[in-house]
């Protein structure tokens, strides 16, 4: 509060208030904060992210999509607005354009986003392509070969396998 009363327009300490009122349970106030970083500075990538991410919450996923695409366009080599954006796209429909999305995070030094591998599976399953929704899985796998979303992978992929496998001997002579 008293970086924004010494300068108004410091869109990085609205955002950082924001996470505070995160910290606190306060949402409103949460998303009232990141609503003003943004006005303050409109290519603030970290308040555009967290704002989408709220939305995201609050099932306003289109709202998301806009905000993350704001991100991007701002910042085209952030993983963290390009992962969510690809989330966003498989929830909204848009399946290639998740994958595309998918593909430059990967093309990107990144830590802790193996989910964007995830998100481009369910993308490729989604449009029927078995073999590349098993490739990216296992891409996962390879990121981030422990935790739940790692067990629960293990679980799903000899489905998929088998799935790919019958599939290949219907067309099979």
């Amino acid at each position: 509060n008293k970086a924004i009363e010494i300068h108004p327009k410091f869109s990085a300490a609205y955002n950082n208030l924001a996470a505070c009122y995160g910290h606190m349970g306060q949402k409103d106030r949460q998303r009232e904060a990141l609503q003003q970083a943004i006005s303050a500075n409109d290519h603030c990538v970290p308040a555009l992210v967290n704002l989408a991410y709220l939305d995201v919450v609050d099932k306003q996923v289109t709202q998301a999509g806009d905000l993350l695409s704001k991100a991007v366009a701002a910042d085209p080599t952030n993983v963290e607005a390009l992962s969510l954006l690809a989330e966003v796209q498989v929830q909204e429909g848009h399946y290639q354009q998740a994958i595309e999305e998918a593909k430059k995070v990967h093309s990107l030094p990144h830590q802790h986003y193996a989910i964007v591998h995830y998100t481009a599976a369910s993308a490729y399953e989604r449009q029927g392509l078995i073999p590349e929704a098993i490739a990216e899985l296992h891409l996962y796998l390879q990121e981030e070969p422990h935790g739940p979303r790692a067990d629960l992978v293990r679980k799903v992929l000899p489905n998929l396998e088998k799935e790919a496998k019958e599939a290949q001997n219907r067309t099979s002579p």
